[in-house]
């Protein structure tokens, strides 16, 4: 029998009086929401919807936020449409009584979290623009565009989340302060360059080392570095690509960071291999990048970078190299989350797959493929 149970048998004619103080009611669901037992915190869901009507806005909207986020982790069935209901009513007491612009935005994302895990993004997406012709884009809170970005992102509206960015960057560039602007153009960079948009990623990467430098934000720089180096791989311009790598190199080792280095040396590896005439650099960058990687508990990184290893030893002919490469990312793989490990699975298997081809079939050889 969960807390709540028992308290429902010893306390179930308690009431919640909008008096501003704290009672058992309140009391004990607080315990329950603390302590992650959403099945037990929403036995006391009548008395606590109950209390909304006689309590202080601001008391309110908390009950209601909360009881929203109860229904979303339970995840049983009919729970995302309840949790609609109490964070709706959240947001009707935020515009009337409260003025409170950060329970405004999470009562908002979390319907929006609602309707994109129930297939209805384009829901969130009007709901999200409707709040900014509430209250005028200028007043969003950066951090509220960070999260509902990254919502869409996990799960798989890049599109949707480079619209919502792109909304937004007459505001970023006038309103925002530069510790906000720079993660902005970090995340249009990459959603851009999801899209294959090498030229218009590398002009939010530019606006970002911008920033990144005028802050002394060494991290920012790094990361702006890197994708400035591997886009410029992807548009074949090789040269400008090891400039700019060589510069994050330089930054990755001052910073002490294990990942950012084991991604810097990655980043290099894949575009000496992709030059050309350059493999065994290329090997001698990525096994840096996986020396690292193996005592930096990273293994989305190892799992990219054997599966690039593995890709260079095939250049050079060193078949069991490669195929041990190869074979150990997939196995490796198998320790990240779900839509990492997919990826990086297909790609090792494809791999592996061209390797075998390659040893045992030589015509395959001349065939031209895409490089990572």
């Amino acid at each position: 029998m969960t807390g709540a149970a028992v308290y429902e048998g010893e306390h179930k004619d308690d009431k919640i009086h909008g008096n501003g103080k704290c009672t058992s009611v309140q009391q004990i669901f607080d315990t329950l929401f603390q302590s992650q037992d959403w099945e037990g915190a929403l036995l006391l869901e009548s008395q606590l919807t109950e209390a909304v009507e006689n309590s202080h806005p601001s008391e309110a909207c908390t009950i209601c936020v909360q009881l929203g986020f109860a229904h979303t982790e339970l995840a049983r069935e009919g729970s995302m449409e309840q949790a609609i209901v109490h964070y709706t009513k959240a947001v009707e007491l935020a515009k009337k009584g409260t003025d409170d612009s950060k329970t405004l935005f999470t009562s908002v994302y979390g319907i929006a979290k609602c309707y994109v895990q129930t297939g209805k993004p384009e829901k969130a997406m009007d709901l999200h623009k409707s709040l900014c012709d509430d209250i005028g884009k200028e007043r969003i809170d950066p951090n509220h565009i960070f999260r509902f970005n990254q919502l869409l992102q996990d799960n798989s509206e890049n599109s949707r989340a480079r619209e919502i960015l792109e909304e937004h960057v007459d505001v970023i560039e006038s309103s925002w302060d530069k510790a906000m602007q720079g993660p902005a153009y970090a995340m249009l960079s990459v959603l851009t360059k999801a899209n294959n948009d090498w030229n218009q990623s590398n002009v939010y990467y530019e606006r970002q080392l911008a920033i990144a430098k005028d802050i002394n934000d060494l991290k920012l720089e790094a990361t702006a570095l890197n994708g400035l180096g591997s886009n410029y791989g992807k548009l074949g311009e090789f040269g400008i690509a090891v400039g700019y790598l060589e510069q994050q190199l330089a930054i990755v080792s001052e910073m002490g960071d294990s990942v950012a280095e084991a991604r810097a040396h990655f980043a290099m590896g894949a575009v000496l291999l992709a030059q050309g005439g350059r493999k065994k650099e290329a090997i001698e960058m990525l096994q840096k990048a996986r020396r690292i990687s193996e005592t930096s508990d990273d293994p989305k990184s190892l799992s990219w970078t054997l599966c690039k290893l593995g890709e260079a030893f095939r250049g050079i002919e060193a078949w069991d190299d490669s195929i041990a490469a190869l074979e150990n990312s997939i196995l490796i793989a198998e320790s990240i989350e779900v839509e990492v490990k997919r990826n990086c699975k297909i790609k090792a298997n494809q791999v592996l797959g061209e390797t075998y081809l390659e040893q045992y079939y030589s015509p395959w050889r001349d065939i031209p493929r895409a490089v990572l």
